[in-house]
C-alpha cells in the first residue's frame, strides 16, 4: 500500500519503505465495546483536532498511537502518521467527549 502510494507521489519512496509498527494491544475485549483508552483517545482527538472518531473502530485505533507515546515507542520527534477516512454518519451522542 505504501509503495503505491509512493510510486503515485503522495510520499517518498524512502519513507514507505521504513519498517512499520503494528500494535493489538488496544483492541480488546472485544468488538463495540468502548474501553478507557479508546474513550481517552476519543475525546483528545475532539478537543485537540475537531476529529471526530467512531467509538467502535477508530476510537481503538487511535489509542495504540497513544499508547506508544505513553510507553516510549513514539518519542516525541518521531514522524507518525495515523490514517481517519472518516468519522461516524450519525450525531455524536451528547455527553460522550465530557
Amino acid at each position: 500500500m505504501l509503495g503505491g502510494l509512493a510510486a503515485e507521489g503522495a510520499m517518498s519512496l524512502a519513507y514507505a519503505r521504513q519498517p512499520q509498527r503494528l500494535r493489538s494491544d488496544q483492541i480488546r475485549p472485544g468488538y463495540g465495546v468502548l474501553t478507557r483508552k479508546a474513550r481517552d483517545a476519543l475525546v483528545d482527538a475532539t478537543r485537540c483536532e475537531g476529529i471526530i472518531l467512531d467509538p467502535v473502530c477508530t476510537a481503538k485505533a487511535l489509542s495504540g498511537p497513544a499508547a506508544a507515546v505513553a510507553d516510549g515507542s513514539i518519542g516525541r520527534d518521531d514522524r507518525t502518521v495515523f490514517v481517519h477516512t472518516g468519522g461516524p454518519a450519525w450525531p455524536v451522542r451528547p455527553g460522550l467527549a465530557t
